[in-house]
């Protein structure tokens, strides 16, 4: 093999390593939701209504992430632990 389809080959190897390296766990997502939720309410108690709703968007943006995969429960186990 010639070294210069060794390289290529590695490249390869590499960029895909770091694009699946790059999608943020559930443990990450669940944790980020539970955070925006948080946000959430506090700037509803604070009477900041559009911030408010905008976070509560957000987590619900991931929540739909995971809904739509079929891994909700895993996800809602771990967005309900981060929330306590």
């Amino acid at each position: 093999m010639s070294r210069s389809k060794l390289v290529l080959l590695f490249g390869i190897f590499f960029s895909m390593f770091f694009m699946a390296c790059s999608e943020p766990s559930i443990q990450d997502d669940a944790q980020k939701a539970a955070e925006l939720s948080r946000l959430s309410n506090i700037s509803a108690m604070d009477n900041d209504l559009g911030a408010a709703g905008k976070l509560y968007n957000e987590a619900q943006e991931i929540m739909n992430k995971y809904r739509q995969n079929g891994k909700f429960d895993e996800f809602y186990q771990l967005y309900s632990s981060y929330l306590q």
